[in-house]
């Protein structure tokens, strides 16, 4: 008898879709992702050509890096996967069925982009606390982080992992999606669905980003902490954007996508 784990899970392309309207979408998707990539090799540029070595090892920075690489890592695994295996429709007979049984291949796609995501979360968390820290204490900030630089990278890195320690220990498998494929996984744990697990990182990436924006509002409008001129706008664009990214990101959990994981 097959072990559970190992099994053929076989499906059906569906083959009502039509070719070149899933290509035009393929397209448009790539278009937007592409430039997103250009966009983060850009910022990322001006990181590691710096003349500034305080500018280079400010542990913001070092964050921010980090963040950009991630980024640029799910922009190109979508292109070169996750968008193409669902919208390049003729794909889908010809390389469905290497995937009907387990696939290791799939199986770090399917892990990496989950804690690629996780890793965004935690990321924004910790750059809108080093601007907070920027705005309370401007003088020992500088000083502060340099000596937590090693337990926050570490936070940073392994905090993803709660995410997908589900993913690590289930099988993962392709289903049908428009006319191509997408990768799911049958949980081996029931309760340990990802959208649950995101979400409870969401909600608690949000929370604190609002505590520490409000902090750093109060620190900046209130308190008129003096701050140059470029360090007062990256703080601003910092708390918008992790606003932005987390409330997104909370609404992207689908609640109908956990009830369809297995």
């Amino acid at each position: 008898m097959e072990s559970p784990v190992n099994y053929s899970i076989p499906f059906a392309c569906d083959l009502s879709y039509d070719s070149t309207t899933e290509l035009i979408k393929f397209i448009i998707q790539v278009s937007y992702l592409l430039l997103n990539i250009i966009l983060n090799l850009m910022i990322l540029r001006v990181f590691i050509f710096s003349k500034n070595k305080a500018f280079r090892e400010s542990q913001f920075f070092v964050i921010y890096a980090a963040d950009l690489i991630v980024g640029i890592y799910m922009s190109l695994s979508e292109i070169l996967i996750g968008r193409l295996f669902i919208y390049i429709t003729p794909l889908c007979p010809i390389i469905g069925p290497y995937f009907f049984t387990p696939s290791i291949f799939l199986k770090i796609y399917f892990t990496l982009s989950h804690y690629a995501q996780g890793f965004k979360t935690i990321s924004q968390v910790l750059l809108s606390l080093n601007r907070m820290t920027s705005v309370v204490f401007p003088v020992t900030c500088y000083k502060s982080w340099k000596n937590i630089q090693t337990p926050s990278m570490i936070v940073l890195f392994v905090m993803p992992v709660g995410v997908i320690w589900n993913i690590i220990i289930s099988r993962v498998y392709v289903n049908p999606s428009s006319g191509g494929f997408s990768v799911n996984y049958i949980k081996k744990v029931e309760w340990a669905s990802l959208s649950k697990l995101h979400l409870a990182y969401f909600i608690f990436s949000l929370t604190m980003i609002i505590i520490f924006s409000g902090i750093t509002l109060y620190g900046l409008f209130v308190m008129k902490t003096r701050m140059k001129k470029a360090e007062t706008s990256i703080t601003v664009a910092t708390m918008v954007i992790s606003v932005e990214f987390s409330s997104l990101a909370m609404f992207q959990v689908d609640p109908y996508r956990s009830e369809q994981e297995n």
